[in-house]
């Protein structure tokens, strides 16, 4: 543990989005613009494959914070990359989650506590691609990751519509990772931190996807 009682958690961030070309050794080097990198790794299947994205350890938390906050959506390669916290490695260890932020007045909307509750219905679930244009802030304020530069998640890419109100992503995650592993599971939040009752989930492949649409 770092001074000051500074969590590991707290200086690691996730990277995705990674060309297949990325070695560990240039994920370093492209973070190392915003402090010291103790830790680089990008995540490979078992033959060796790249599964485009990667974990970045900083020397402190507040370097992690600048890597967020500045190289989210720049260029490594040829792709545009996603920064942020590695909030599943949070639920692992079992760090402090963040502290919860006081709501906020909004005119348009309602506060939380007065929105009708969503009953419980079936969530639907279809392939991303036709409607990856409609994609709004997840979990974070990050955008949902888009394939690019030859990245094939064709067929892989679920969105998932109908999702009650109190649904997390590790909810979602958990509620598919039934049908097969789930590299990614998100769920859409609007400005004010509140779902908007849909999401999207990755799968390593499109057999286990195309799996969760046929059975969920």
């Amino acid at each position: 543990m770092a001074e000051g009682g500074e969590g590991v958690v707290s200086r690691r961030v996730y990277v995705g989005n990674l060309d297949w070309s990325v070695a560990w050794q240039d994920l370093k080097d492209h973070m190392a613009q915003c402090g010291v990198v103790v830790f680089a790794n990008v995540f490979r299947y078992e033959d060796g494959r790249s599964k485009g994205c990667g974990i970045v350890e900083f020397e402190t938390a507040d370097e992690a914070k600048k890597a967020i906050t500045t190289l989210n959506n720049t260029l490594i390669g040829s792709r545009q990359i996603f920064v942020r916290e590695d909030r599943e490695d949070k639920e692992v260890k079992g760090s402090a989650a963040r502290p919860a932020r006081a709501p906020r007045e909004h005119k348009d909307r309602p506060p939380r506590q007065s929105r009708p509750p969503r009953q419980p219905r079936p969530f639907r679930a279809k392939e991303a691609n036709a409607t990856a244009a409609e994609a709004v802030a997840v979990d974070g304020g990050d955008a949902v990751p888009q394939a690019s530069g030859g990245e094939n998640t064709n067929g892989r890419h679920l969105f998932v519509s109908n999702l009650s109100w109190s649904t997390k992503w590790q909810d979602l995650k958990d509620a598919f990772k039934q049908c097969g592993n789930v590299i990614r599971a998100d769920v859409a939040l609007d400005s004010q931190g509140r779902s908007r009752g849909h999401g999207f989930v990755l799968f390593e492949t499109s057999t286990e996807a195309q799996n969760a649409i046929r059975i969920l």
